[in-house]
Protein backbone atom coordinates (compact mmCIF):
# COMPACT_ATOMS: atom_id res chain seq x y z
CA UNK A 1 0.00 0.00 0.00
CA UNK A 2 2.73 2.38 0.88
CA UNK A 3 4.66 1.79 -2.06
CA UNK A 4 1.38 2.77 -4.34
CA UNK A 5 0.66 5.92 -2.09
CA UNK A 6 5.04 6.41 -2.96
CA UNK A 7 4.82 5.86 -6.63
CA UNK A 8 0.86 7.65 -7.35
CA UNK A 9 2.26 10.58 -5.89
CA UNK A 10 5.49 10.66 -7.37
CA UNK A 11 4.74 9.34 -10.72
CA UNK A 12 8.45 7.78 -10.27
CA UNK A 13 9.32 4.00 -9.23
CA UNK A 14 9.77 4.42 -5.84
CA UNK A 15 12.95 2.35 -3.75
CA UNK A 16 11.95 1.59 0.08
CA UNK A 17 15.35 3.06 1.97
CA UNK A 18 13.98 2.21 5.53
CA UNK A 19 11.62 1.00 7.27
CA UNK A 20 10.83 2.26 10.87
CA UNK A 21 8.70 1.66 13.72
CA UNK A 22 6.69 -1.23 13.08
CA UNK A 23 3.85 -0.83 15.85
CA UNK A 24 1.69 -3.85 16.67
CA UNK A 25 -1.25 -2.47 18.69
CA UNK A 26 -3.50 -5.45 18.82
CA UNK A 27 -3.27 -9.08 16.78
CA UNK A 28 -5.01 -9.64 12.97
CA UNK A 29 -6.48 -13.16 13.43
CA UNK A 30 -6.75 -15.14 10.38
CA UNK A 31 -9.94 -14.24 8.36
CA UNK A 32 -10.24 -10.54 9.47
CA UNK A 33 -11.27 -7.89 7.24
CA UNK A 34 -7.84 -5.17 6.87
CA UNK A 35 -8.61 -1.32 5.86
CA UNK A 36 -5.61 -0.30 5.09
CA UNK A 37 -4.56 3.98 4.77
CA UNK A 38 -1.34 5.24 3.65
CA UNK A 39 -0.71 8.57 3.39
CA UNK A 40 2.50 10.59 2.11
CA UNK A 41 3.68 12.41 5.67
CA UNK A 42 6.80 14.31 4.91
CA UNK A 43 8.70 14.93 1.41
CA UNK A 44 12.29 16.29 1.07
CA UNK A 45 14.24 16.40 -2.32
CA UNK A 46 14.40 12.77 -3.33
CA UNK A 47 12.49 10.87 -0.65
CA UNK A 48 9.06 11.00 0.75
CA UNK A 49 8.05 9.37 4.17
CA UNK A 50 4.70 7.54 4.22
CA UNK A 51 2.94 6.69 7.19
CA UNK A 52 0.59 3.39 6.72
CA UNK A 53 -1.90 2.17 9.06
CA UNK A 54 -4.22 -0.86 9.48
CA UNK A 55 -7.11 -1.59 10.83
CA UNK A 56 -9.62 -4.30 11.62
CA UNK A 57 -13.02 -3.94 10.29
CA UNK A 58 -16.17 -5.62 12.18
CA UNK A 59 -18.75 -6.12 8.73
CA UNK A 60 -21.64 -6.27 11.69
CA UNK A 61 -21.24 -3.45 13.08
CA UNK A 62 -19.33 -1.07 10.84
CA UNK A 63 -16.65 -0.42 13.64
CA UNK A 64 -13.00 -0.47 12.60
CA UNK A 65 -9.56 -1.00 15.13
CA UNK A 66 -6.13 0.28 14.73
CA UNK A 67 -3.93 -3.10 14.46
CA UNK A 68 -0.58 -1.74 13.30
CA UNK A 69 1.19 1.06 11.85
CA UNK A 70 3.86 1.42 9.59
CA UNK A 71 6.34 4.40 8.22
CA UNK A 72 8.12 3.49 5.41
CA UNK A 73 11.00 6.16 4.31
CA UNK A 74 11.28 5.94 -0.01
CA UNK A 75 13.59 7.22 -2.83
CA UNK A 76 13.02 7.97 -6.68
CA UNK A 77 15.04 9.41 -9.43
CA UNK A 78 13.22 13.41 -9.57
CA UNK A 79 12.71 15.49 -6.59
CA UNK A 80 8.57 15.16 -5.67
CA UNK A 81 6.35 17.47 -4.50
CA UNK A 82 6.58 19.63 -1.17
CA UNK A 83 4.41 18.41 1.55
CA UNK A 84 2.48 21.38 3.41
CA UNK A 85 0.23 20.13 5.88
CA UNK A 86 -3.23 21.69 6.00
CA UNK A 87 -4.71 21.14 9.43
CA UNK A 88 -3.30 20.76 13.06
CA UNK A 89 -3.97 16.83 12.49
CA UNK A 90 -1.44 17.57 9.75
CA UNK A 91 1.02 19.21 10.62
CA UNK A 92 1.56 16.84 14.09
CA UNK A 93 1.34 13.98 11.23
CA UNK A 94 3.76 15.81 9.15
CA UNK A 95 6.59 16.79 12.46
CA UNK A 96 6.29 12.55 12.87
CA UNK A 97 7.18 11.97 9.40
CA UNK A 98 10.46 14.33 9.72
CA UNK A 99 11.69 13.06 13.06
CA UNK A 100 11.65 9.90 11.37
CA UNK A 101 13.12 11.16 8.30
CA UNK A 102 15.58 12.74 10.03
CA UNK A 103 16.14 9.48 12.44
CA UNK A 104 17.16 7.35 8.78
CA UNK A 105 20.03 9.87 7.85
CA UNK A 106 21.22 10.44 11.29
CA UNK A 107 21.54 6.34 11.28
CA UNK A 108 22.99 6.25 7.80
CA UNK A 109 25.39 8.92 8.76
CA UNK A 110 26.53 7.18 11.50
CA UNK A 111 27.07 3.95 9.84
CA UNK A 112 29.01 5.61 7.44
CA UNK A 113 26.47 5.53 4.55
CA UNK A 114 26.39 9.31 4.35
CA UNK A 115 24.35 11.78 5.24
CA UNK A 116 21.93 11.76 2.71
CA UNK A 117 19.32 8.29 2.75
CA UNK A 118 20.52 8.38 -1.16
CA UNK A 119 24.22 7.92 -0.60
CA UNK A 120 24.79 4.10 -0.27
CA UNK A 121 21.60 2.26 -2.14
CA UNK A 122 19.69 -0.68 -0.18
Amino acid sequence: MSWATAFVVSKQRPRVLHIDDILFRSPVEIGSLLYLNSQVVYTEGQHMQISTKASVVDVVTGSTNLTNIFHFTYEVDQPVPTTIPETYHEAMMYLDGRRHYQLVRGMRKFYGQGENPADTPI
